[in-house]
């Protein structure tokens, strides 16, 4: 059975290019985020998002990841580092 949709709004990370900040793929963890940014070269950056529950497509933790699927329009990308 799936888990319920979480009720409230989350914060969630996503550290790539510019160009990608906007895509569906998350992280619940800044330091995971900055990972990824640095995996991927010195132009990525760290980005946040505020979603409501409702938003939240998905959630995976194989592979011990925190990844979230989340649809980001509507919702602001804030530049982080």
């Amino acid at each position: 059975d799936p888990a319920p949709a979480p009720t409230g709004s989350m914060t969630l990370y996503r550290g790539h290019l510019e160009t990608y900040k906007a895509n569906w793929s998350w992280t619940g963890s800044l330091d995971a985020a900055r990972k990824w940014a640095n995996n991927i070269g010195p132009d990525a950056k760290v980005w946040t998002i505020d979603i409501a529950g409702g938003d939240l497509l998905g959630h995976f933790t194989a592979r011990h990841e925190d990844e979230y699927i989340v649809d980001p329009a509507g919702s602001q990308v804030v530049f982080v580092e």
